[in-house]
């Protein structure tokens, strides 16, 4: 749980792998593994995504996720990874310690790489 940085609550969900193809028939499928930062702060990795919190963008070179951590005083994390060469790599990370606002909830940037 703190491993995945995810509420015991939300790995009950549907949880998705996300594989990259080198074209549009599925040829050459590689799974992601996608690059977080665990509960205690250090950088680890998962394969598993929670399948209704996924949104890949419009050029397919970058997905977005959100999600309840397992971190105490963290209500939500706000993460974005870029995906090259069937590798994603975390490129933003934003945490809210106060959920209470709903969809005004703000957001501290942790971590953000180009």
């Amino acid at each position: 749980m703190k491993a995945r940085n995810a509420k015991a609550g939300l790995l009950r969900q549907e949880q998705a792998a996300i594989y990259v193809t080198r074209d549009r028939d599925g040829d050459d499928p590689r799974r992601l593994s996608f690059p977080i930062l665990s509960a205690d702060g250090r950088e680890t990795t998962t394969d598993l995504m929670f399948a209704s919190r996924i949104n890949v963008g419009d050029k397919l070179d970058e997905i977005s996720a959100y999600w309840e951590p397992a971190k105490d005083g963290v209500c939500r994390v706000h993460a974005v990874w870029r995906v090259a060469d069937a590798k994603a790599k975390l490129i933003f990370w934003q945490e809210a310690t106060d959920c209470s606002a709903g969809p005004k909830t703000e957001f501290k940037t942790v971590l953000e790489r180009q």
